[in-house]
């Protein structure tokens, strides 16, 4: 199997931020990947769930240009016309 993350849900541990079983966690998750056998060793003395893909990056929104208002010829504003 391959690296993944753990991601503690022991009621207690949730919000964890400290090294268990030489393994880095941060607010209840692993900071980086971790063997199988590591996972086994979690997985088997906690209550945890594996992270099958990490948690995207929070990416700014793209900006767009605004569109332009259609210009209006300025003779035709705001003129009423008078018989």
């Amino acid at each position: 199997m391959t690296e993944k993350k753990v991601k503690l849900t022991e009621s207690s541990m949730r919000g964890y931020s400290g090294h268990l079983f030489m393994t880095e966690f941060e607010n209840g998750e692993t900071v980086t990947p971790v063997s199988q056998r590591k996972q086994n060793r979690i997985l088997a003395t906690v209550r945890s769930e594996l992270v099958d893909k990490p948690a995207p990056k929070a990416k700014e929104p793209e900006k767009k240009p605004l569109a332009k208002e259609p210009e209006v010829p300025k003779d035709d504003v705001g003129v009423d016309e008078a018989d």
